[in-house]
């Protein structure tokens, strides 16, 4: 047995593909008071439109970060000795247990929400931490040649953490058979470091250096712009919140839900 709860409220709204067979939608406006809720239109509205508003500038800036981003990753691999980093991301590895097997998992340490651009501490405290630290974006290279000769030796079971803003960006690698977690850019109690300048061939990013660095300047300034979009998404989200929690009926929505809990678990084999 597989179940899945998913939030189908805006802006991620998901309609049920088969209802009622395999689909079910939870209506919790069965437990609000439409009445109170009329009387308040005028403000619902306004902070509807408040909140899509600053969900499209958020959006905007993201994708002109990632535009810059993109750009800065293409000056950068003309700059980057390739080979010399692959040689010394196989050799990282031949000092590594094998697994029995080969598999990889997809996992997330890091989301941009109302708190903007967050990263988990997810098994730091576990395992023996990598840093692998380079400017304008440089250690997602590393990375990359990790997952790719990880995949390619077929002998080493992986976890890898996409970036939030690109699946195609690794920013964290686990093997878990050796404790061993590689980390983008991570500063805190790092046990080594991978730094890649010495895979940076430096007459080449002394001609690119002021457009790289106004490449960074601009990916930072659209992601900072982003994190003050969001600010007025959280106001407004917390506004509708506060209307919307004075209107509903907790009690019979508790009720609903332990009803509810009680007859997803019925669903798993004793």
């Amino acid at each position: 047995v597989r179940i899945a709860l998913i939030d189908g409220t805006a802006p991620h709204e998901r309609d049920a593909r088969s209802p009622g067979a395999i689909d079910e939608l939870i209506n919790l406006g069965e437990f609000w008071d439409s009445a109170a809720l009329a009387k308040e239109r005028g403000r619902i509205l306004s902070l509807c439109e408040k909140k899509a508003e600053g969900y499209r500038r958020v959006y905007r800036y993201l994708h002109l970060a990632g535009e810059f981003d993109r750009a800065r990753e293409e000056v950068v691999r003309e700059c980057l000795d390739r080979e010399k980093m692959e040689r010394a991301a196989m050799r990282e590895l031949r000092l590594l247990k094998i697994s029995s097997s080969s598999t990889c998992d997809t996992r997330y340490l890091s989301a941009f929400g109302m708190g903007g651009a967050i990263r988990l501490r997810t098994l730091q405290e576990k395992a023996t931490v990598v840093s692998v630290q380079g400017p304008h974006g440089t250690a997602r290279f590393y990375l990359q040649a990790l997952v790719s000769i990880l995949a390619d030796e077929g002998v080493y079971t992986r976890c890898v953490f996409p970036s939030a803003f690109s699946e195609n960006t690794p920013e964290g690698v686990y093997l878990p058979q050796n404790k061993l977690l590689f980390l983008d850019n991570y500063t805190e109690d790092t046990d080594r470091t991978v730094n890649m300048k010495r895979f940076l061939l430096q007459d080449k990013i002394a001609l690119f250096r002021h457009e790289l660095r106004t490449l960074d300047a601009e990916y930072s300034r659209m992601l900072t712009s982003a994190e003050e979009a969001m600010e007025g998404v959280k106001e407004a989200h917390f506004a509708l919140e506060y209307i919307y929690g004075k209107a509903m009926n907790f009690e019979a929505k508790e009720a609903f839900t332990k009803a509810a809990v009680r007859r997803i678990l019925s669903l798993f084999p004793v």
